[in-house]
């Protein structure tokens, strides 16, 4: 018989359940709960380049980002469509876009897609299974909530990083509201702006064009509703 170690001297045996349990951080969730408090800080500290929220966002600001935008009903949704078939947004006859939809593509976010809604400062949270069903919720919104909402898509992707905005489309009314999505989405450094222009809107009745007025980014002018040269001559000057 072999004889059985001392008791006292035996090693203890290890925890694997423990070791198995055991995770390491999720840092794309801390990546994104700072972008959450940046929003909340800025309320207080303002754009100071040397604080906290002047930093966050310089690296939000170094995230490659393709906005679209344009007047209502100029097909800034039917061109996202068009260049990224897998987006699945509702394209609407009147207006489609009610408010910002931000889809964020990289390894520091995770599969999901949820409702911001910034209500004096604080930031509340509404998970959703789908744009669509945000795009619902969104359609039950008072109108003075529309404008602190925006929907927020986000795509695990292990090698691309990058930020795609469809705007609302762009009217006459509203214009400080579409002056804070100018400073926010279209001035940002370094976005990529796709400016949708209908073929047969003359450009100074496009009020779309004054919100871009001196902006250095890149801007992509993708000219839509052409089937209206054919039935009409002299909307062919549009181009």
């Amino acid at each position: 018989k072999r004889s059985k170690p001392d008791e006292g001297t035996r090693d203890p045996p290890p925890d694997r359940k423990k070791a198995r349990s055991k995770k390491l951080p999720n840092y794309g969730s801390v990546i994104v709960n700072l972008s959450a408090i940046n929003e909340l800080i800025k309320n207080y500290t303002g754009m100071d380049k040397t604080s906290l929220s002047g930093q966050l966002t310089q690296l939000r600001n170094n995230i490659p980002t393709i906005v679209f935008w344009g007047s209502q009903s100029s097909g800034k949704s039917s061109c996202l469509h068009t260049m990224i078939p897998e987006f699945k947004h509702k394209i609407a006859t009147d207006i489609g876009t009610r408010c910002p939809i931000e889809i964020r593509v990289g390894p520091i976010f995770e599969n999901n897609t949820r409702l911001e809604k910034n209500v004096g400062g604080v930031i509340q949270s509404h998970k959703c299974s789908s744009v669509q069903e945000a795009e619902e919720l969104v359609a039950t919104l008072e109108y003075s909530e529309l404008c602190c909402t925006k929907i927020i898509q986000e795509i695990n992707h292990a090698s691309i990083t990058l930020i795609i905005v469809d705007l609302p489309g762009c009217r006459i009314e509203d214009s400080w509201y579409f002056a804070k999505l100018k400073e926010y989405y279209l001035e940002k450094p370094h976005a990529i702006i796709f400016h949708t222009v209908r073929a047969c809107d003359d450009r100074s009745n496009d009020k779309s064009y004054d919100y871009l007025s001196g902006n250095t980014n890149t801007i992509i002018t993708v000219i839509t509703h052409t089937d209206f040269w054919g039935s009409d001559a002299p909307k062919f000057g549009v181009l």
